[in-house]
């Protein structure tokens, strides 16, 4: 009997072995495999080619030869089948190495990058004595080029070709889910030692072919990414100390006109400091007025509507046309934003201030504050928010106080109103969303598509349909008036589209971040982090909204007269609104 018992337990523990090896192959099959994330029903997006701009004879010959082996290396890093980690910097760095360190001639890199080619098709099998093909258009790149020889010109179309060719289930890189998850490398190059100018090179590189293959709102970007990548190339390869390698980085991530990426460059205390003042400015016409407090209660020596002239000595029109080029944002209404953060960050306990107020000019002395203390005041005080009536018929009801547990009730205190507000310029949480749909819209079958980039096939994208079966036939049929601005960003501008579904609503303020989707956290050579907007969205007539942000149909124009008040212009718009409406 104990003998049967010992062969149960040993069937037992051999079960559960194997079941837990099943485990770790299938965690391994997801890390390694896309066949789990990519659907092959969901239709192509199709996206404007991204636009050929190669560096010209002004560029020095070094920079051009840089700029063509970064082309490369996305070539091969993101679109052939090697498994093994870093591959193409492992095949490239050769010929990157000659470059940094000698003059190469023009003839001199091709005979070398057309070594390097030829490894890479012997390696996969492609034919070496067909005819180019030069079909794929985000290749073109190849065919323009006035630097790259015939020869190298044929290999590169052969390799693009052979690549098409092959069956691809998976790749040198992992995803998760597709419609809400990220692409990402399976390794990255943090731990790199960024004092080598190879290494910087080789994470500049690789940030720009990540962006050039999988970003699929590369479409809104400013200026050509090739531009881009020829602007920071000098920056990377000359670096002096830390600093300059950091402002490298945030050149670059700025170009990306992506509101999720300044969050990152917010964080960067080696270039801003930790701390913060404890008010905010907004530009009018170059000038730059304080228009709000961080927190109500905390206390100030400036007031609402004084002009600062000067931070610390610096004329102001200096620090903000310098940390421009480092600030990225999908829109003028959030470049202010995260120019204001960048002008009032600081590692000191206090700035010194130069302001006009009415027609003295006063200097004063400013505290500053950890971040951290700023967003526990501002948690502190979303944790008291509740609905709150503004009149007998207008009630006004501020989301960052919404959660899916007190949806319900707090929609039962504003529910027989014939005007609700719904403030959105906050980050609401995210739990809040289907049971404010529930409160708000109609039965509603899709209000968005996700653009998402097929990790198969880098350079494609596809799309699919959001959330579905939304709303309740009991929703609110009153007057719903949503205000949003610049603070209204990501999840908060996701949920600013769903309630645009109710018939009767209307979206007063200015423009909303114009960053949605998820956020993908990319890492350079020592570490350093940036972030960027992983997924593309649209609206339900497939319009981006990525860039301009959510749609607007009573603009508040914020001017002279608005700096000068007190009043919050933005609810006093939507309260005059619904005031007009009852006459």
């Amino acid at each position: 009997m104990k003998r049967l018992k010992y062969l149960l337990w040993l069937v037992v523990v051999f079960v559960l072995i194997l079941l837990g090896y099943g485990v770790v192959c299938y965690v391994q099959l997801l890390e390694n495999s896309f066949e789990a994330s990519i659907s092959p029903i969901d239709p192509v997006y199709r996206m404007a080619n991204h636009p050929v701009c190669l560096p010209d004879s002004m560029v020095s010959e070094r920079e051009r030869e840089l700029f063509y082996i970064a082309k490369v290396y996305g070539l091969i890093e993101y679109k052939s089948t090697s498994y093994k980690e870093n591959y193409a910097c492992e095949l490239l760095y050769p010929i990157l190495q000659e470059v940094v360190e000698e003059n190469v001639s023009i003839k001199s890199f091709n005979d070398k990058l057309q070594q390097a080619l030829s490894t890479e098709l012997a390696r996969i099998g492609g034919e070496t004595n067909a005819d180019s093909l030069f079909a794929i258009s985000e290749e073109g790149w190849v065919r323009e080029s006035s630097d790259l020889t015939q020869e190298s010109k044929m290999l590169l179309g052969r390799l693009a070709h052979a690549y098409t060719q092959i069956d691809k289930t998976s790749a040198s890189f992992a995803t998760d889910n597709k419609p809400d998850g990220l692409i990402r490398r399976r390794d990255s190059y943090r731990d790199l030692d960024w004092r080598n100018p190879l290494n910087r090179l080789i994470g500049l590189f690789d940030f720009y072919s990540f962006v050039y293959y999988f970003c699929p709102n590369r479409q809104l970007f400013e200026q050509p990414w090739d531009l881009s990548l020829q602007q920071a190339i000098p920056m990377f390869l000359h670096v002096e100390n830390e600093v300059d390698y950091h402002k490298a980085i945030r050149y670059i991530t700025a170009r990306l006109n992506d509101s999720h990426a300044s969050h990152s460059t917010a964080m960067d205390t080696l270039l801003f400091g930790e701390r913060r003042a404890g008010f905010r400015m907004r530009s009018l016409s170059g000038r730059w007025f304080v228009y709000s407090k961080r927190s109500a209660n905390y206390p100030t020596n400036v007031k609402i509507g004084d002009e600062v002239l000067s931070v610390n000595s610096i004329p102001i029109k200096h620090l903000s046309d310098s940390l421009a080029l480092f600030v990225s944002a999908s829109n003028a209404s959030t470049r202010d934003k995260f120019l204001n953060n960048a002008i009032l960050s600081t590692p000191q306990e206090s700035f010194v201030l130069k302001i006009r107020r009415n027609k003295d000019t006063l200097e004063v002395k400013e505290k500053s504050e950890h971040l951290d203390y700023f967003n526990s005041l501002k948690l502190e005080e979303e944790g008291k928010m509740k609905p709150q009536w503004l009149n007998d018929s207008v009630a006004y009801w501020h989301l960052a106080s919404a959660k899916q547990d007190n949806v319900e009730s707090f929609y039962r205190q504003v529910c027989n109103a014939q005007y609700i507000i719904l403030d959105l310029r906050c980050y609401p949480y995210p739990s809040s969303f289907w049971e404010l749909s529930k409160c708000f819209i109609p039965q509603t079958e899709n209000f968005s598509y996700i653009v998402y980039p097929d990790s198969q096939r880098p350079g494609e994208f596809k799309y699919i349909a959001g959330p579905h079966h939304l709303g309740s036939e009991n929703y609110y049929k009153g007057n719903v008036i949503l205000i949003v601005d610049n603070q209204t960003e990501s999840f908060s501008e996701y949920l600013c589209m769903m309630l645009q579904k109710n018939p009767k609503a209307i979206t007063v303020g200015t423009s909303s971040s114009g960053a949605n989707g998820n956020v993908h956290l990319y890492e350079f050579p020592g570490g350093v982090m940036t972030f960027l907007t992983g997924l593309g969205v649209l609206d339900s007539n497939y319009s981006p909204m990525n860039g301009a942000g959510v749609k607007i149909d009573v603009p508040v124009l914020w001017n002279s007269r608005c700096s000068l008040s007190s009043a919050d212009p933005y609810l006093s718009k939507a309260i005059e609104l619904s005031l007009c409406a009852e006459l």
